[in-house]
């Protein structure tokens, strides 16, 4: 089935989600002076359900960004126990941003509690694990926190 949708509306609404061929078809239609055009609704649905997913995520991101200046705020002051409660929640909640983790990694640490630490990592590598750069830098301090928790138990 077909549905008739008015071209710059729909342009509006999911320019980040709609493929480059939908797009050009758009413009064609637009360029040739008409306001509607019929598409597939299979194509609406495909192109409105991933603009739903990339809105979903930017919310989660921001979400997590607002989560991350609280810990800041926290550990400014001293709080580091609720910092640490804080950026759990953003770990827990899959945020792909690594502030959450760094400092975790870092409170961890001072704390001396590496089993905290060594699992703040192991997560951090399964989140990032297309980032080759960041698997380095967290499998080096995987490297370290393991050597630290191994002496503390001596």
């Amino acid at each position: 089935m077909k549905t008739l949708i008015d071209i710059q509306r729909f342009l509006d609404a999911n320019m980040s989600a709609m493929p480059e061929n939908i797009f050009l078809k758009l413009m064609n239609a637009q360029m040739r002076g008409a306001t509607t055009i019929e598409l597939e609704d299979s194509v609406i649905l495909r192109i409105e359900t991933k603009r739903l997913k990339e809105q979903e995520a930017t919310s989660r991101l921001y979400e997590c960004a607002e989560r991350n200046n609280v810990g800041i705020e926290l550990e400014s002051k001293g709080k580091f126990d609720e910092a640490i409660k804080v950026y759990e929640e953003n770990v827990a909640n899959g945020c792909s941003a690594t502030h959450s983790f760094d400092r975790l990694m870092v409170l961890y640490r001072k704390a001396k509690d590496y089993k905290n630490e060594i699992r703040v990592i192991k997560r951090a590598i399964r989140v990032f694990k297309k980032d080759i750069r960041l698997i380095e830098k967290y499998t080096k301090r995987l490297e370290k926190a393991e050597l630290l928790l191994h002496k503390s138990k001596l």
